[in-house]
């Protein structure tokens, strides 16, 4: 018996090989989407029903990319997005092969599933945003090796969307209304004013929350997290955007605590900046956020004692 080859091929089957490819640069807008529409059947794809999307799993960071002893025959395939920064929607969907596979909705790596490896066979890969504004692919690799895993990497590349200066008006998934202002030629904004609906029973009315200090806009998307609000928005174009927020734990008096997700839409309305246009060129006098609650029924009971 030839120990040296036993001793191989028991080596092979111990460790996993992780392959990992960057997608080409992720092309934006309709041109651009419609040239990859045109190869290797991408035009027949269709993003599913909304009653039909599935959400894929994010890999746990204690979970090994690997196979188990008994699956010899198929390789692990994992998803790995680097940003998402350029996606529109909030949401990636992912095709092998034609066949829709799921969505992720931001950074990080998801488990897919496992391919069938047919004599080294060549798979598709083939993935768009939810507004149909930004793919990648179709990208074709040959899968020959058993017990390896298969990653497919995609990044964000390129400036994205430059959106057009001025104040910006939209409504919440609540019918409410929310606003913003673009400021310094579309890399900075300012002014994001959110209002929201809530009801405690015996308590309700509106809050609007407003953060008048400056952020950032890089790869046409915006956004600040943490505390009791935060919000998030992506360009889909230079004129319209969409986005979420949340509420995690803003206490209104006295009516209790507010936790609240939903999304928002919004168009560019005007050149002209409102609240404060006279300070574009520097910070607001004021900056941070503000919050102002009108309470319109309050049982009795609800009252602190």
């Amino acid at each position: 018996m030839n120990f040296r080859l036993l001793a191989a091929l028991m080596t092979t089957t111990m460790f996993s090989t992780v392959i990992g490819f960057s997608a080409p640069p992720a092309p934006s807008g309709g041109e651009a989407l419609a040239a990859a529409g045109d190869a290797s059947g991408v035009a027949n794809l269709r993003l599913p029903p909304v009653g039909e999307q599935r959400a894929l799993d994010l890999v746990d960071a204690s979970e090994p990319e690997g196979l188990l002893p008994d699956q010899t025959s198929s390789i692990k395939l994992y998803w790995k997005l680097l940003s998402f920064s350029c996606a529109c929607g909030g949401k990636v969907h992912l095709y092998v092969d034609g066949k829709y596979k799921g969505y992720a909705t931001g950074a990080g790596t998801y488990t897919v599933r496992r391919l069938k490896l047919e004599g080294g066979r060549k798979y598709t890969f083939y993935a768009i945003d939810e507004c149909g504004t930004t793919a990648w692919g179709p990208s074709r690799y040959r899968m020959k090796s058993s017990w390896s895993t298969f990653t497919w990497t995609l990044t964000c590349t390129g400036g994205g969307i430059t959106p057009t200066s001025g104040s910006w008006t939209g409504t919440t998934s609540r019918g409410q209304p929310m606003s913003y202002q673009v400021i310094s030629g579309g890399t900075q904004y300012r002014y994001f004013k959110l209002k929201t609906d809530f009801d405690f029973g015996s308590c309700y009315g509106t809050t609007e929350t407003t953060v008048t200090s400056t952020g950032s806009i890089s790869n046409g998307s915006f956004g600040s997290t943490g505390g009791t609000f935060g919000y998030t928005g992506q360009f889909s174009s230079a004129t319209s955007a969409t986005g979420t927020y949340q509420y995690s734990g803003l206490y209104i008096y006295p009516c209790g605590y507010l936790y609240q997700t939903g999304t928002w839409s919004a168009n560019w309305a005007s050149s002209a900046l409102a609240d404060g246009a006279e300070r574009e060129a520097g910070e607001p006098e004021q900056p941070g956020r503000s919050n102002k609650v009108t309470i319109e029924h309050i049982d009795a009971t609800a009252r602190e004692r």
